[in-house]
């Protein structure tokens, strides 16, 4: 199996975990003070971050092989990169809602708790489309060659929070992922 293929899913572990920690978040959100706030806008400054600017694109190349060796995978292809971009856009918008409260604690936590859900469910559907069908497929259907052209196109950027060093504009969420997590998280 392709070590790309392999990243891509320990991404999908992380960010799971992450979804959880954002699930549990929004159960209780009436009731969480402006520190659980800010958590989560750290939560989210890495969803919208790495995953949007570094994970997907992967996916996008892997995609474009994908639908070069086999173009029956073209519609599937597409639909994932359209997805992209709606989470991309969800991600944000929720971002920003959260911003807003942070900002001003006695708006409304409806927006969101709305817009956060919208996020975590479309999040979790997109991974699970993935993990079913097109990563099995590529690992399928890609050569060594196929995946050595991915692996050139690349831009070499490490993970900033589930990578081998964690930057410090993660620190403060990292060490509260791992409390959570009892120091069992993946890297």
């Amino acid at each position: 199996m392709s070590h790309i293929i392999q990243q891509l899913q320990r991404d999908h572990r992380n960010a799971a975990r992450l979804l959880d920690i954002l699930d549990e978040y929004l159960l209780a959100l009436p009731e969480q003070s402006s520190l659980d706030h800010i958590r989560m806008l750290d939560v989210m400054r890495y969803m919208t971050d790495y995953p949007d600017l570094f994970h997907h694109p992967r996916e996008d190349l892997v995609l474009q092989r994908l639908v070069k060796r086999d173009p029956t995978a073209r519609e599937a292809a597409h639909e994932i990169l359209e997805e992209h971009q709606v989470i991309a856009e969800k991600g944000k918008r929720f971002w920003q809602r959260l911003r807003a409260v942070v900002n001003i604690p006695e708006l409304s936590t409806e927006a969101v708790a709305s817009h956060g859900r919208d996020y975590v469910t479309a999040m979790r559907r997109h991974m699970q489309k993935e993990e079913s069908s097109i990563f099995p497929q590529a690992k399928a259907t890609l050569t060594a060659a196929d995946w050595a052209e991915i692996e050139h196109a690349m831009e070499a950027r490490r993970d900033p929070l589930f990578g081998e060093e964690v930057e410090a504009e993660y620190e403060a969420l990292y060490h509260y992922i791992n409390a959570l997590s009892e120091g069992s998280l993946e890297r």
